[in-house]
């Protein structure tokens, strides 16, 4: 008995950006796929990328249809600005039983000796083609003229023998359904690849594809979001596999704000997430903001990732306050990059994210806001789940992250965390206003730092043309947090106040 390692089976490309690092490689070689969903999923779509990534790489390709006509199919693939040259279309979307003269002397009926020409001309096709791709759509025909379980059964496992002796890679299009004929069908072809599509929380239309099965070949497991745009389809596999940190970090990434940096006891430590939480207009983009810009004056390079506000409009509080944003920006060091919160998947936002720093080399990511990254995720179960390997990835290649969370309770004394999250992230900073002394006021708090030491109390801080300013401890007030603080001592501690620079600062 031999204990030589077999060789692993050929993959084939599937001409689908993120397709294939969803199937490890590619299409397995040689084998008989399924693709399944409901009408429009995308099925036809996926099948036509298969075959003309094998016609542009110089492979003989046949897409056998029984339901739309040749002049239908060229026609949907110019919807896309696609010509389906070096592909040969099978067209048996005419084939009827009543148009067949062998039924009316057969003594079989009409819808067997159909079947039986149908098949014939498949394998015809396939002898005559020799293709090493092939697209049979839909399977539903042979289906409907077998009539009965056993013989659909036959002209199944008839047609992936016969492929797999003529060593044709193929995809089987078919309608999902949930009877015994389809199950058999998933049990016998090699692999399972369904599409859905379905409306999300907000009305948008979210695509996901997941491979149920993939005999002999390893896969990545789970929901990958896909979109159709004209040009095809675009899918984002979910982060996966991500390896254990090999090492800690221990240099301190500062904001260059004094205070700030006393506050959390010399500064963040590198390869950390932060959550930066509090009400709106407190000042949280602009305290994750300044460790941004501090980092790009040193030279790395950060990234902004706005699910919520303008570039301009950031960059102009940026600069409002002092912060000269627009250097660091001009100078290429520092990029808002604005996305949709309710069009992007988290998949798709985590593929921004990666080709951020494998392509631009950014070292430091503010992800601003939380609330805005939750529209694009159904169900907070999921947001966690996607958000947890977001960090893990950022996390394994020394990435410093900020995130954003606001909290919709302008005076509750509870820190709200709706959406599970403050124990994926190491630090914690909190920001809350507060009424004293006739005014609203800004307070500031650590809550928890996972590495080193931090202060634990309680400061003012106010937001100006100088910046960020971090007064003294609050120690003359007790319940800062709860936004209406009992005064136990004299004002002296309080900043004075910058009337020229009073406006809202997320």
């Amino acid at each position: 008995m031999s204990n030589a390692i077999p060789e692993p089976q050929a993959r084939l490309e599937s001409g689908i950006a993120g397709l294939d690092t969803v199937f490890e490689g590619g299409w397995p070689a040689g084998g008989s796929y399924l693709v399944q969903g409901d009408p429009g999923a995308g099925k036809t779509t996926v099948a036509l990328h298969f075959l003309m990534q094998g016609a542009a790489g110089g492979e003989r390709c046949a897409f056998v249809s029984l339901s739309e006509s040749e002049a239908e199919l060229r026609q949907n693939a110019r919807t896309h600005g696609w010509t389906l040259d070096g592909i040969e279309i099978v067209d048996l979307s005419g084939m009827q039983s009543a148009s067949s003269p062998a039924a009316e002397y057969s003594v079989f009926s009409g819808d067997e000796v159909e079947l039986n020409e149908v098949m014939e001309r498949i394998r015809g096709a396939v002898e005559r083609i020799h293709p090493e791709r092939l697209v049979l759509d839909p399977i539903i025909g042979i289906r409907l003229l077998s009539g009965n379980a056993t013989r659909y059964r036959q002209q199944v496992l008839g047609l992936k023998d016969f492929l797999r002796e003529h060593e044709v890679t193929a995809l089987i299009l078919s309608d999902a359904a949930n009877d015994e004929m389809h199950t058999y069908l998933e049990t016998a072809v090699h692999g399972v690849l369904s599409m859905r599509q379905e409306t999300g929380e907000y009305g948008d239309n979210q695509r996901f594809l997941r491979v149920q099965k993939l005999r002999g070949g390893s896969y990545q497991a789970g929901d990958h979001p896909f979109r159709i745009e004209t040009g095809g389809i675009t899918v984002f596999p979910r982060l996966s596999g991500i390896p254990p940190l090999d090492a800690a970090h221990d240099e301190l990434l500062t904001s260059g704000v004094e205070g700030l940096d006393r506050l959390l006891g010399g500064g963040i430590l590198r390869g950390s997430a932060t959550v930066v939480s509090g009400q709106s207009g407190v000042g949280k983009t602009t305290i994750a903001l300044q460790f941004l810009v501090q980092a790009a004056r040193r030279g790395e390079i950060a990234r902004v990732f706005s699910l919520d506000e303008s570039a301009a409009s950031m960059l102009h509080r940026g600069n409002a306050l002092g912060m000269r944003v627009s250097e660091v920006v001009r100078e290429g060091r520092l990029r808002v990059e604005r996305l949709r919160s309710t069009e992007t998947y988290p998949a798709e936002f985590a593929r921004i994210v990666q080709r951020a720093i494998d392509d631009d080399g950014v070292r430091v990511v503010l992800i601003d806001s939380l609330t805005g990254y939750r529209a694009g995720v159904t169900g907070e179960a999921q947001l966690v789940h996607h958000l947890s390997q977001l960090l893990d990835y950022l996390s394994h290649k020394g990435i410093t992250t900020f995130l954003t969370l606001a909290s919709s309770d302008l005076t509750s004394l509870a820190v709200t965390d709706p959406f599970g999250v403050s124990y994926l992230s190491d630090n914690a900073i909190l920001l809350r206003f507060f009424e004293a002394g006739g005014r609203v006021r800004r307070a500031i708090n650590i809550l928890k730092k996972r590495t080193g030491p931090h202060e634990s109390t309680i400061r003012e801080f106010q937001l100006g043309a100088g910046g960020i300013q971090i007064g003294a401890p609050l120690a003359e007030f007790r319940g800062v947090l709860s936004g209406t603080p009992e005064y136990v001592g004299e004002h002296r501690s309080l900043l004075a106040p910058e009337e020229k620079h009073n406006e809202s600062m997320s």
